[in-house]
Order: structure tokens, then sequence, then C-alpha cells
């Protein structure tokens, strides 16, 4: 299991910056799995594409604090959420 990719769904406004984020990652154990800039479609994708994390910046669209307790206490396994603001 050494070769295991730790999974990243991200949610953030600045697709510019996310391409930093996944340029900075490339040689890391962790992929970047998805990006939205739509809250609903970060969880949607963090549980279809089995994220092991979520990084997610309140200015998403349609961002709710639900939404972190969702994702931490989904049924299936919980989804830790990582805040990212400027």
């Amino acid at each position: 299991m050494a070769d295991k990719k730790f999974r990243l769904a991200v949610g953030y406004r600045n697709s510019s910056d996310v391409e930093l984020l996944r340029e900075a990652l490339i040689n890391s154990d962790i992929a970047l799995v998805s990006y939205d800039q739509n809250a609903q479609r970060v969880f949607d994708n963090a549980v279809r594409l089995a994220a092991d994390a979520v990084l997610l910046s309140p200015d998403c669209e349609g961002y709710r604090a639900q939404l972190i307790h969702d994702l931490l206490f989904f049924r299936e396994r919980p989804i830790p959420v990582i805040g990212w603001s400027d």
C-alpha cells in the first residue's frame, strides 16, 4: 500500500490557484482528483471519487457550513474538510 496516493477534492473559486496547487502536488503522494467552484458539486465529487479529504473555500458558490458536517459524518466513511481562505 506504499504506492497509494492520498485523494484530494478541491472547492475553490479561482482555477489558476488550483492549477498552481496541482503543479505543486505532481511529485507528491497527493492526487488532486477533482476541482469545482460549486460547493454541492465538490461534495458530490468527493463522495463519487472516494476522496480522502476535501480542501474547501467558503467562497465557493452555494457554500454552507452544513456541507462540512455532511462530509465529516458521511455514512460510508468520514471525509475530513480543510479550509482554504485567502
